[in-house]
């Protein structure tokens, strides 16, 4: 089965002897990557639980909270889809621009918005209603949110910085 984070996931154990140093590296490796996921979700749960998201009265969703690195985007568009690499089918790239507002934030938030710079990663999450509110007849096109994390790794062009340039 495929991991779905609804129950713990036992990590494998750097012992203190290996086969090969190789096993070592790719154990120590494995580790991390776990260990940066779990980061990761950790960070966006905390984000999108301080947004406080909420259904309005029409099904679509609104933030009753806030959170210093996340915000409603205002637009999305994507400037470059490069080829997938050879025996891949994923793009290789994809590039985007992102537009947020900031006027709602203290001068200091939007100082660390704007400090956001290219190879910066960027998470972008959709919230949408759950299930139970579209099944009462209402649509709703979710509204995005991005939350900013610096030094995750990762890949692409993070170019919305602070007024979408």
């Amino acid at each position: 089965g495929v991991y779905t984070g609804g129950r713990p996931l036992a990590l494998p154990k750097l012992n203190l002897q290996f086969l090969t140093f190789h096993d070592y590296l790719l154990r120590a490796f494995t580790l991390f990557r776990l260990e940066a996921a779990y980061e990761i979700r950790s960070d966006l749960a905390d984000a999108i639980a301080r947004i406080a998201p909420r259904v309005d009265p029409f099904g679509g969703v609104y933030f009753a909270g806030w959170a210093r690195m996340a915000t409603k985007t205002l637009g999305l568009s994507v400037t470059e889809v490069a080829k997938p690499n050879l025996g891949e089918t994923v793009p290789a790239l994809v590039a985007a621009e992102v537009v947020v507002s900031l006027g709602s934030f203290k001068e200091e938030i939007r100082e660390e918005w704007e400090q956001l710079r290219e190879h910066d990663v960027l998470f972008l999450v959709a919230v949408h209603p759950p299930a139970q509110a579209q099944a009462d007849g209402s649509s709703s096109s979710g509204k995005g949110k991005g939350k900013g994390g610096k030094g995750k790794g990762g890949k692409g062009k993070g170019q919305g910085h602070g007024q979408g340039k």
